[in-house]
């Protein structure tokens, strides 16, 4: 059986890249209405629904790791980081 990642560059080069980004779209929106609705209602459902609409969203930032630098991307995640770090210092927490 293939890893994970050659699975997801199989489906990325299948659908190409303006489908997926399309769908990356629809997923984020539909994580961000799961995240409103749990902070609104804190029920089970909606509890279960953010793991989904999470797992979703990440196999479609999966996908996209192919079609950008995958080292830029780890730099600026790094970056963002190391600033929150030093704002969360600065508040004194």
């Amino acid at each position: 059986m293939k890893g994970t990642n050659e699975k997801l560059l199989r489906i990325f080069n299948h659908y190409g890249r303006r489908k997926q980004r399309l769908k990356a779209i629809e997923e984020l929106s539909e994580l961000q209405r799961a995240l409103a609705r749990w902070d609104l209602y804190s029920v089970d459902d909606n509890y279960h629904n953010v793991i989904e609409e999470i797992a979703d969203v990440i196999v479609m930032i999966r996908q996209f790791y192919f079609a950008v630098d995958r080292h830029e991307v780890e730099r600026v995640v790094n970056e963002k980081i190391e600033r929150t770090l030093k704002r969360i210092e600065k508040e004194g927490k």
